[in-house]
C-alpha cells in the first residue's frame, strides 16, 4: 500500500509539472520551434528551468555541466519532428519540379536561361534551342566563369596601372607647383626690398632738389624787387633831369636804354619763374604717360630757346653784358635739368608701381 501511495504521489507531481508547461504537442500545420542555441536544427527537448528548446547536441552540451545536471528536460512529440523533416523533403522536391508542368527538371536551356523538364525540352527542340544536361551545363558555366574572371583580372591590372600612372603624374605636378611657389616667394621678397629702398632714395632726392630750387627762386625774386625799386628811383631822377634845362641830352637817352634793358631782364625772370611753377604742378597720370612726357620735354625746350633769343635780342645794343643776364641763363639751365630729372624719376616711379601691382596680384 505504501508503494502504491508513493507512486500515486509521484504521478500527481509529474502531471502538475506537465500542466504548467506549454502545449508542446503542436498541430501538424505549425512547425516545431528551432533550437534556441544553434538556431539551425529543430528542437527535441524543452528545459523547464532554462525555459528553452534544445536539439540533442545542444542539450547534451548544456546539461553536461554539474550545475545544470539537475535540470529536467521533456521530449517534444517525436511525430512532429518527423513531420517537419518530411515537409522539408517535400519542399525540396517541389523546388526541383518544373513550375509549368510540375515534373522533375532534367536539362538546361541556353536561350531561355532556365532549367527544363521533359515537356519543355520538346518545345525547345522545336524552336531549335540548345539544351544541356546538368553536367554539361556545369562545365559550360565553369568555362564562362573562368573567362569572366580572367577578364576581370585583366581589367583590374589595367586599372591599377592607370592609377599608378595618375599618382606619379600627380606627384610630379605637385613638385613642380611647389618649386614655382618657392621661386615666386623669393622673387616677391626681392621685389619688396629693392623697390622700397629705391623709392625712398628718389623721394628724398626730389624733396631736397625742390627745396633748393624754391630757395633759389625766393632769393632771385628778392633781388628782382630790389632792382625794381632802384630802377624806379633812377626813373624819378631821369624825369627830374629831363625837366631841368641841361644841354647834354645824350646822358638821358643812355640812362633810359639801360633802365629799359633791366626792366626787360626782370620780365624774363618772371617768365622763367612761371615756367618753374608749371613744372611743379605736373601730375603723374597713368593714361598716355610716354606721349605726355615727350610733349612736356619739347615744350620746355622751345620755351628755353625763346627765352634765350629774347635775352640775346635785348642785349645786342649793350656792349657790356649784365651779371643778371648770366644768372638768368644759369637758372634756366638748372630748371631744364631739374625737369629732365623729374621726368626720369616719374618713369622710374611708374615702373616700380607696376612691379608692386604685379606683386599684389601674385599674393592673391
Amino acid at each position: 500500500m505504501s508503494h502504491s501511495k508513493k507512486n500515486a504521489k509521484n504521478t500527481k507531481a509529474k502531471v502538475s509539472q506537465i500542466n504548467k508547461l506549454p502545449d508542446l504537442n503542436l498541430p501538424a500545420e505549425k512547425e516545431v520551434p528551432k533550437c534556441m542555441n544553434c538556431q539551425k536544427k529543430s528542437s527535441q527537448f524543452y528545459c523547464t528551468k532554462c525555459k528553452a528548446y534544445f536539439c540533442e547536441e545542444c542539450e547534451q552540451k548544456a546539461h553536461s555541466i554539474k550545475n545544470f545536471q539537475t535540470h529536467k528536460n521533456f521530449l517534444i512529440n517525436p511525430l512532429l519532428v518527423e513531420l517537419e523533416e518530411e515537409n522539408k523533403k517535400h519542399k525540396k522536391q517541389k523546388e526541383n519540379l518544373c513550375s509549368l508542368h510540375q515534373k522533375p527538371l532534367i536539362k538546361f536551356c541556353s536561350k531561355e536561361n532556365r532549367l527544363i523538364c521533359v515537356k519543355c525540352e520538346k518545345k525547345c527542340q522545336r524552336n531549335d534551342h540548345i539544351t544541356f544536361s546538368f553536367d554539361e551545363s556545369l562545365k559550360y558555366f565553369k568555362k564562362k566563369n573562368k573567362t569572366l574572371l580572367e577578364q576581370i583580372e585583366k581589367e583590374k591590372k589595367t586599372k591599377r596601372k592607370t592609377i599608378k600612372n595618375i599618382e606619379s603624374k600627380q606627384n610630379q605636378l605637385n613638385k613642380k607647383f611647389e618649386n614655382k611657389i618657392e621661386k615666386l616667394t623669393k622673387e616677391t621678397q626681392l621685389f619688396k626690398t629693392i623697390p622700397e629702398q629705391n623709392l625712398n632714395k628718389n623721394i628724398n632726392l626730389l624733396t631736397t632738389q625742390q627745396n633748393i630750387s624754391n630757395h633759389q627762386l625766393e632769393a632771385i625774386l628778392k633781388n628782382g624787387k630790389q632792382e625794381i625799386n632802384l630802377m624806379k628811383k633812377n626813373q624819378k631822377q631821369l624825369k627830374y633831369l629831363t625837366n631841368s634845362k641841361f644841354k647834354n641830352n645824350n646822358l638821358g637817352s643812355r640812362t633810359n636804354k639801360k633802365n629799359k634793358n633791366k626792366i626787360n631782364n626782370f620780365y624774363l625772370l618772371q617768365e622763367s619763374i612761371i615756367i618753374h611753377k608749371k613744372i611743379n604742378k605736373i601730375k603723374f597720370k597713368n593714361k598716355n604717360k610716354q606721349n605726355d612726357d615727350n610733349y612736356n620735354v619739347q615744350t620746355l625746350l622751345n620755351q628755353k630757346n625763346n627765352l634765350q633769343r629774347k635775352i640775346i635780342s635785348n642785349n645786342k645794343n649793350n656792349t657790356q653784358p649784365n651779371i643778371n643776364i648770366k644768372l638768368i641763363m644759369n637758372f634756366i639751365q638748372q630748371i631744364f635739368y631739374l625737369i629732365l630729372k623729374i621726368l626720369i624719376l616719374k618713369k622710374l616711379f611708374i615702373l616700380e608701381t607696376k612691379k608692386m601691382y604685379i606683386m599684389d596680384l601674385l599674393r592673391f
